[in-house]
């Protein structure tokens, strides 16, 4: 059965300013679907709005054909790695990591993780952190992920092993990615949209991507 995870006019404003307007995005198992934008434009807000966490004045989110009516996170089927920090202070990469496979990663990325194993998240810095995060959310059973600023203060060596990881979990799901990093996420996606003045629209050519990015 074919699997996708589909937001239809998606409409968001916030005050007198429109963020969103009637936006459109499927993503399939395979996909890695890069969003591009300037700062401010909306792709957190977007990303947000499909996983459930952040309201609108209209959507309509889309698992396997059927619609979301409670928050899309409650199917089990989503997962958002955010911008902020999100596990819990107190637990420790072990307890969070335990169940997980870590040969599927390279060598640099299980090396560091038996290196924190036995410290709290609090305790972590600021890439250790990321890094656990990202690992914690590739390993889950969720089929579609969607990662904001999953390269943020992870070396780009890192980075690169995370790509890796990415690809091979792209057998059984699907991604939606934005980072800064354009590099990183041009090499990863094989899909592209850019969200300007409240659209989404496919970029045909990293060339338009000139005066945003490049």
């Amino acid at each position: 059965m074919e699997q996708y995870l589909e937001a239809d006019s998606i409409f968001k404003v916030y005050g007198r300013k429109t963020i969103l307007s009637d936006v459109y995005l499927r993503c399939e198992i395979g996909d890695k679907i890069a969003i591009w934008g300037r700062n401010g434009c909306g792709k957190s807000a977007l990303f947000r709005i499909i996983f459930g966490s952040e309201l609108a004045q209209r959507k309509f989110v889309r698992i396997n054909g059927k619609v979301m009516k409670l928050r899309a996170y409650h199917s089990g089927l989503i997962g958002y790695l955010p911008q902020f920090d999100y596990l819990p202070q107190s637990t420790r990469v072990s307890s969070l990591l335990k169940k997980i496979d870590l040969s599927v990663y390279g060598e640099l990325i299980v090396h560091m993780i038996e290196r924190i194993w036995r410290n709290k998240v609090k305790d972590l810095s600021c890439g250790e952190r990321r890094l656990v995060e990202v690992v914690h959310l590739l390993s889950s059973d969720k089929p579609f992920i969607i990662l904001d600023e999953p390269f943020t203060g992870i070396s780009p060596i890192v980075s690169e092993e995370i790509c890796k990881a990415i690809d091979h979990f792209s057998a059984t799901k699907g991604f939606i990615i934005t980072d800064h990093i354009f590099h990183m996420v041009e090499k990863l996606a094989n899909k592209h949209f850019l969200l300007e003045d409240g659209y989404l629209r496919p970029v045909k050519s990293l060339e338009e991507l000139k005066g945003h990015y490049l």
